[in-house]
């Protein structure tokens, strides 16, 4: 029997990191406003940048298979070599894959993540086949994760916020996204 099963996203993550931006502070009455700001019309060099599968079924789970439990990831993926690199990452990882979904009808989907110089990021994110996820059959598992999934699911634990949480202003790191786990 699986220790625990995730529920929720699976994305094709592409972080892109760039020393030309800036981030401007507006403060007002009603507190501060920090902005992620690029010269508009500019063609932006990329100092850094990774491709990796993510979403948080597959970031909740991958960091459950690094303490060792028995994990799988319930998500569903679409058409095209993002639904290959979903699979390939969980594999990598250790996770089970008997939960996926698939479908030709929508693209796997994806986020383009703009890290700046001070660690936050920022994200644009396509639902692409996660707007079409449901549970398809029964699952036992000892521990089931259900993570936030546009804001339909709002069940947590604590063990999943405590490794899901991810500290701001971290430094700059090449590492893998999921490093942090």
């Amino acid at each position: 029997m699986l220790d625990v099963v995730t529920f929720g996203s699976a994305t094709m993550d592409i972080f892109i990191e760039s020393d030309k931006a800036h981030i401007v502070n507006f403060r007002g009455i009603d507190g501060e406003l920090d902005l992620y700001c690029l010269k508009y019309g500019d063609k932006i060099e990329i100092d850094h940048s990774a491709f990796e599968a993510g979403g948080g079924a597959i970031n909740t789970a991958a960091c459950f298979a690094k303490l060792g439990l028995k994990t799988s990831a319930a998500i569903k993926i679409g058409e095209g070599l993002d639904r290959r690199e979903a699979k390939k990452t969980l594999k990598d990882y250790g996770i089970d894959t008997s939960f996926i979904m698939q479908t030709d009808e929508a693209r796997t989907g994806f986020s383009i993540i703009l890290t700046s110089f001070e660690g936050d990021r920022t994200v644009f994110a396509h639902r692409g086949a996660n707007a079409t996820i449901k549970k398809e059959r029964p699952i036992e598992t000892k521990i089931f994760n259900l993570f936030l999934f546009q804001n339909r699911i709002m069940v947590f634990n604590i063990f999943q916020i405590l490794l899901y949480r991810r500290p701001r202003n971290r430094a700059r790191s090449t590492a893998h996204p999921m490093s942090w786990c």
